[in-house]
Formats: structure tokens, sequence, C-alpha cells
């Protein structure tokens, strides 16, 4: 049967049945003289399914028959084409044979087309050069599971890999606060400020006394200041220490594990919590 015998109606009969009864019947209305065997096989899947592209966009009947046609006589060029030369063949092809199909549909029919046909380049040209018969060498890899689990009384209870891990966030904190806490002693010692005396006239006894106490009191802050970091850092150091202590002493059974809360702090052990104004207003030991 000839190409012009494919009606609306049959062309909707070959795409409502099954993909190979569909392939047999819309290749019973051309003829396929081009290639044989292998090749005419992929010369008539090609067809069909372009043909199923332009009937899922939605063309209207006359339009899939044209698209039908247009991709019989598409295939046999295929041959040595680069990109640029297929892109430009294509677009003279579907201005030949669909000049009125809408500007969107034109795009859609195109980038089908253009994609298909340039990811499977190599392969359609090996076909229609006649390399169809051409026997393939195959690799066949042993693919490998994911590793069986360990039976659940060999794994980690949850309960203990909680503890664990919460340990180990307490034993990285002490020993970052230990590090913080000794560059902090071995920084520069807090000196008395050099006196800004003014050079152009001449001080009394009582100017220079209060530039000294000026420099005693600013030197008195400073150790202030420096005192109540050492004496936070010293806290929040042994806090650490008393939370790893007690969570290694009452095991994973026993770890508050309520999220955001920390273990409680020992009775017995006095804070260092010391406002500046505790410091300023206790009396000197002699």
């Amino acid at each position: 049967m000839a190409a012009s015998s494919l009606t609306e109606n049959e062309i909707t009969k070959t795409a409502i049945i099954q993909r190979e009864d569909g392939i047999q019947h819309l290749s019973g209305y051309f003829l396929w003289p081009e290639f044989s065997g292998s090749q005419r096989c992929f010369h008539q899947q090609f067809v069909y399914d372009t043909t199923m592209f332009g009937v899922a966009r939605g063309l209207a009947w006359p339009d899939v028959i044209s698209v039908a046609k247009m991709a019989k006589s598409l295939f046999p060029l295929l041959e040595g084409l680069e990109l640029a030369s297929l892109l430009h063949l294509l677009r003279t092809r579907m201005r030949e044979s669909l000049p009125h199909l809408p500007s969107t549909h034109q795009a859609a029919l195109a980038h089908y087309l253009f994609e298909t046909c340039s990811i499977r380049r190599r392969l359609l040209q090996a076909v229609v050069a006649g390399a169809g018969n051409v026997s393939i060498h195959q690799t066949h890899l042993e693919v490998e599971g994911p590793p069986r689990p360990l039976p659940l009384k060999e794994g980690t209870d949850r309960t203990v890999w909680e503890w664990q891990h919460k340990l180990a966030h307490i034993t990285v904190a002490r020993q970052q606060k230990e590090a913080e806490l000794h560059h902090f002693r071995e920084g520069p010692e807090v000196t008395v400020l050099a006196l800004d005396v003014p050079k152009e006239k001449h001080l009394d006894k009582k100017a220079v006394r209060e530039l000294v106490r000026s420099a005693v009191r600013a030197r008195g802050d400073l150790l202030l200041g420096r005192l109540l970091r050492e004496s936070s850092l010293t806290n929040e150091l042994l806090e650490l220490r008393l939370q790893q202590t007690a969570m290694a002493t009452r095991g994973p059974h026993h770890t508050d594990t309520t999220t955001g809360s920390s273990l409680p702090s020992s009775p017995h052990v006095t804070h260092l919590h010391t406002s500046k104004e505790e410091l300023a207003h206790k009396p000197k030991q002699k």
C-alpha cells in the first residue's frame, strides 16, 4: 500500500494499539526499498516513534500523517551528518512537509527530532550506513549489593549511641575550653599605663597625685576585667568537667537525654560567678 492510502481512521487505529502491532500496522502503508533486515526495522521504529510523538502533542490527524511521511523520508538522509547539517536538514524538511503547523508544535517537533537524532546519531548513522549486523561485545559486571547489617545483638543500642555521642561532644567542648583558658593565662600581663604629662606647663604636687591616681585606677579596672574573665572561663571549664565525670560514672542508661538540657551541677561546688562591684569593694588582705 502507498502512503496516500493512510487515512485518519488508520492513523487513529495505529495510535491505540500496542507498540509492536502499531509498528507493523503503520509500516504496511509505506514501501521500504531503502533498507532490508535489521536496518529496515530501525527505519520503521523511527517512523512510528516520531508519528506517536505527533499524536501525543495533540496534532491534527492530517498533520500526524504528514509527520509520518516526513520521518519516512528523513531517516535515510542521516548518514554522515554533523549537528549543524542535521539542524539545517530538519528545518528544511519541516518547512516543506509541515508549512501550516503552528509554531509551538513546530518548535516541539523540531526539538524532539533534534534531540533524538543528535543523542542517537551514532547509532542511527551506523544503521543507515549498514552496520546493523555488526556484533557488539558486552562486558557483564557483577553488581554487589549493600553490606548486610549486623544482627541486633551485635549492634549498638540507641541509648548507648546517644550517650557516646553526648559524651564525645562534652569532651571536645572541655578540651576547647582548656585551650582557651591556657591561651588567656599565657597572654600579656596588665602593666601601668604611661602617664600623659603635659610638657608645656609645670605640675604641682596635687596634679601629679591626680595623674598617678588615674593611672592606678585604670590599671585596677584592667586587672578586674581580666580577673572576671579568668573566673568565667574557669567556672565554665569546671562545669564541663563535672558533666563529663557524671556521665562517665553513671553510664549510658542513667544519662539525662532531654534535648537542650545539661546535667545538674554538683551541690558541693562553689560557683565562681563574682560581680565587678563585689570585687571592687572587697577589702584587700594585708
